[in-house]
């Protein structure tokens, strides 16, 4: 209608059962709708102030306007005012993890931002974004400094960036920029000329990618749609697009991008065309909004339909449900033919019965295209509509209707099987939708000849059919799979191994293999001919991963062996303690590839060798004058197994050797002692190499006349990137300076002394770097080396991780760069124990070789091989290393955090009370810490240990 009755924007909430619209109507309104039911919840009349845009929080928990004057956050349970920012924001964007919210201002001049309570003000000029953030009330600016308007912002899925868009209708020229939201910088900013400013933006869900859309300018008569990719801001794609119904008069002048979207999987786009009211003055009642979908690959236009419920056929030829086709103007069924997106086919009696007000439905489309089958709920007739169709005559060949008892709220159709007599239905308990995860579904299997029910089963969560159509596959609550026969309805068999709802299954193509999600965090694949459970898959949040047998073979991501335990009579064991005989990738990859006789017979797990201290507790403090230590255990071999060795490790240097040749042997040993804190670690190997529990004490020796050992520190730190200047750093150099200063306030304490290399910026070149690895190969056996980088890492094209210096680049980080092949090389000629510590951006890449303390490397140990190397990485290998001006006085995560820990939180960081804080307390420490501050954006991983027990490496002050 008219411009004072219209709806401005349609909100859905997170979890897809509320609708939030923006209307105007004499006044404005903000509007909450219950989906199910079509009933207005809340309405929120702004008066005459005018909405500029309406977001709801992640959790769904709030509602945030960007009114003329200020942004207000509302209850969206009651739909009263919570606080308010008085500020002017022409757009609004809110992270997905509910830490920070960006304004977009549009206007001029200045506007003075004073928050809600307890808030500082901030400044937002015509080119400037606002951020805020919830987590430490902070609020910022980040600035064009080139007057622009900003009219559209958004958030990745990360949280991490932020894109920004905006332009001006004078000059001619839009802007698209990329942020970063910790250190609020701007990564990079790229200029169009010849538009009326770019309208819209919005992320990929890998964040990798974003697309833009562009007003026209003076006599252009189309819009622009472009990609680009975030890394490099290099545009990969670019759409010329007319809207359909610009009719004679100035083409696309009179419509605007008002907003683009990503299909989750990347590979289509679609883009809303809304009237640009300036513009079309009288005419707008002429000019609808419209939307259009693109394949991106082929850059070719798809679709131009709005939404409704679909379907594919199987065999991905086309696309069959109800949708607002954008040249059909009603409701209707239809099928489209994927490759040139065209309406094929109609079904009439769709449209002969008037309008339809279908709230809930559902489509299906027979295995070989020839039958449909449509459900829909009426809002105004009551009841659900069960019709059938011949796809070929486009008739309707059945119909059917009914109301759902009264603890029935939903029905569904999931699939025809491929006699096209029968279906199954789902059908939500309560007000359960049958289509959600974790909800109670009765599944029917029906004769779509009569209507009638065949057989029911139950109280299922998720549902899968064999190809064949013959087989059904219904997961529980429970955590089981019940396999049934779907001619007869009766059960065959039931798989069992999950532990809690089954939310997710589906057969291979072949039919023979079962795959399965759960609520209880694992994936798990099955062998039909043997009902056997083939693997068992877990993930955790942060991308670490561990796959096993039922017979015990496994293969993991470096931090993937903490997830789960092996337990045996009451005790738990670590996977490291079972490496030497399943840790079995290539067992794994033969499984499956089809072959379960892979790796049979399995070795028998039997309990390792049990090692107690006797004259003191494990993991106690001592203090002693004496240069040794009396340690008195027992060996004890387990489940007929014997055990062939004690090994002793100080500080996690290798001290004391003893053959084990009694199932329970005695030990009392001299361990000779470093002046200053011991970790004493005796750890015993049978003869399958199993290793038995690390049994530790602490003794503090202060020893007269004896030396304590010496740190040396090797710092780099490069900020300034002079072949790539838009990518250099602000905190990198100084990181290196704060740490080697840190660790110097621990000479005389945990140090004889403390002897440091530092080279930042153009001292860092290769050369010197190698130059100051050899001085740390000349150092002492007993001495300790911590070497740190801090700057750019990046990725080659096979995924090797490279240090930039300055004389590389992302491009060919090999030129001037350091690999692991190049640093391992010269790490493996230091004597003592190092500490490796990598403050870059994808750091945790730096080596795809797991190293864990097991009997092999003991052994090395031993012969005097090396002294072992443990690589601290400031992220994971897919994750960025952020910097902040807002941690300590400027400083890098990672490096920030390290320094605290060793420092003023070095209390906090000694977790076990004993006076000094140990190697894996920073590690524990640091990583739990930067998680958390950076809200889950950056995670530091021990990416290579090797060490037997711990080494302290600070005094707490």
């Amino acid at each position: 209608g008219d411009e004072y009755n219209e709806v401005k924007k349609l909100v859905f909430s997170p979890n897809e059962r509320f609708v939030l619209s923006l209307s105007k109507n004499g006044q404005n309104n903000v509007t909450l709708w219950n989906i199910d039911s079509g009933q207005k919840l809340h309405s929120i009349n702004i008066n005459d102030t005018g909405i500029n845009d309406a977001i709801f929080s992640p959790n769904g928990n709030t509602v945030i306007t960007s009114e003329t004057d200020n942004i207000k956050f509302w209850d969206t349970s009651t739909g009263e005012s919570l606080c308010f920012y008085n500020v002017y924001a022409s757009s609004i964007a809110i992270s997905p993890n509910g830490q920070f919210m960006v304004l977009g201002n549009s206007e001029s001049p200045y506007k003075i931002a004073t928050t809600g309570p307890g808030g500082a003000s901030i400044t937002m000029g015509q080119s400037e974004l606002g951020l805020l953030n919830f987590q430490n009330q902070n609020k910022y600016t980040l600035s064009f400094t080139d007057g622009r308007q900003i009219s559209s912002v958004a958030i990745s899925n990360s949280s991490t960036q932020i894109i920004s868009a905006g332009g001006s209708s004078s000059t001619g020229e839009g802007t698209i920029a990329l942020w970063d939201t910790l250190s609020r910088k701007r990564m990079w900013a790229i200029s169009k000329n010849n538009t009326a400013g770019i309208t819209s933006v919005a992320f990929s869900v890998d964040g990798k990618y974003a697309l833009y859309g562009s007003r026209s300018y003076a006599s252009h008569l189309y819009n622009e749609l472009g990609m680009r990719d975030l890394k490099s801001g290099n545009e990969l794609y670019r759409w010329h697009i007319t809207p359909s119904n610009q009719h004679t008069h100035r083409g696309s002048d009179h419509f605007y991008m008002s907003s683009v979207v990503f299909s989750k999987d990347r590979r289509f786009a679609s883009v809303r065309y809304d009237p640009y009211k300036p513009h079309c003055s009288d005419f707008c009642s002429i000019y609808k909004p419209e939307t259009k979908f693109l394949k991106i690959s082929t850059k070719h236009r798809l679709c131009e339909f709005q939404e409704g419920d679909f379907t594919l056929s199987a065999d991905g030829r086309f696309i069959f449900g109800n949708g607002r086709f954008i040249f059909g103007g009603k409701d209707t069924l239809q099928l489209w033919d994927i490759n040139t997106c065209k309406a094929i086919k109609t079904f009439p009696n769709m449209e002969s019965r008037g309008h339809w007000s279908v709230t809930k439905s559902s489509v299906a489309l027979s295995p070989d295209s020839s039958l449909g089958v449509y459900v829909s709920y009426k809002e105004d007739y009551g009841k659900y509509i069960i019709s059938v169709w011949d796809i070929n005559s486009g008739q309707m060949i059945r119909r059917f209707s009914e109301n759902l008892p009264e603890n029935r709220d939903s029905m569904g159709v999931y699939v025809i099987r491929p006699d096209n007599k029968t279906a199954i239905f789902g059908i939500g308990f309560d007000e359960e939708d049958y289509r959600e995860v974790n909800q109670r579904i009765k599944f029917e299997l029906r004769d779509l000849r009569t209507g009638q029910t065949l057989h029911s089963f139950h109280e299922y969560t998720s549902f899968a059919i064999s190809p064949n159509g013959q087989i059904g596959l219904f997961g529980s609550k429970d955590g089981t799979i019940r396999i049934y026969n779907l001619n007869n309805g009766k059960e065959l068999y039931t798989l069992k191994g999950h532990t809690s709802y089954v939310n997710a299954l589906d057969l291979s193509p072949d039919g023979k293999r079962i795959l399965s999600g759960s609520d209880d965090g694992t994936i798990r694949l099955w062998d039909v001919a043997s009902k056997q459970q083939i693997v068992l898959m877990r993930i955790t949040s942060d991308g670490e991963w561990i796959i096993n047998t039922p017979d015990g073979y496994y293969n993991t991501s470096p931090e993937g062996k903490n997830v789960i335990h092996y337990a045996s009579h009451n005790e738990t064991f670590s996977f490291e303690q079972f490496e030497s005989l399943f840790r079995r990738p290539d067992i794994i990859k033969a499984r499956l590839a089809g072959d379960l006789t892979a790796g049979t017979p399995a070795p028998k797990i039997t309990r390792p060798p049990r090692v107690t201290l006797l004259n003191t507790r494990s993991f106690t403090t001592v203090n002693t004058d004496q240069a040794n230590y009396p340690l008195a255990l027992d060996v004890t071999s387990r489940d007929g197994v014997n055990a062939k060795t004690l090994r002793i490790f100080v500080n996690g240097k290798p001290t004391l050797e003893q053959a084990v040749s009694q199932p329970e042997q005695r030990f009392d040993l001299q361990v000779p002692l470093f002046n200053g804190p011991n970790r004493i670690t005796a750890v015993a190997y049978d003869t399958k190499g199993f290793s038995s529990n690390q049994a530790s004490v602490d003794v503090v020796a202060n020893v007269p006349g004896m030396k304590k050992p010496t740190l040396y520190v090797m710092a780099i730190g490069i900020s300034e990137y002079p072949k790539m200047p838009a990518e250099s750093l602000e905190f990198a150099h100084t990181d290196a300076q704060h740490l080697v200063q840190t660790l110097r306030q621990q000479k005389g304490k945990m140090f004889a002394d403390v002897r440091d290399y530092t080279l930042n910026n153009k001292e860092a070149t290769p050369q010197a770097i190698i130059k100051g690895l050899n001085v740390l190969a000349q150092m002492d056996a007993n001495d300790i080396a911590v070497i740190f980088f801090a700057g750019h890492g990046a990725q080659d094209k096979n995924g090797k991780f490279w240090y930039v210096t300055q004389e590389g680049d992302f491009t060919n980080p090999q030129n001037g760069g350091l690999d692991w092949q190049t640093l391992g090389n010269y790490l493996n000629r230091i004597k003592g124990r190092t500490i490796l510590l990598l403050d870059a951006c994808r750091s945790g890449s730096i080596t795809n070789q797991t190293i864990v303390p097991n009997d092999e490397l003991a052994a090395k140990f031993f012969s005097g091989g090396t002294g072992g190397v443990m690589v601290f990485s400031a992220s994971k290998g897919r994750q960025s290393a952020l910097e902040s001006p807002d941690i300590g006085n400027g400083a890098g995560f990672f490096t920030h955090y390290i320094t605290q820990a060793l420092s003023a939180k070095s209390k906090e960081a000694d977790r076990n009370n004993n006076g000094f804080v140990e190697f894996m307390e920073l590690v524990d420490y640091v990583s739990k810490t930067v998680n958390k501050e950076s809200a889950g954006q950056q995670t530091p991983w021990l990416s290579r240990r090797e060490l037997f027990g711990d080494l302290a490496i600070a005094r707490v002050q």
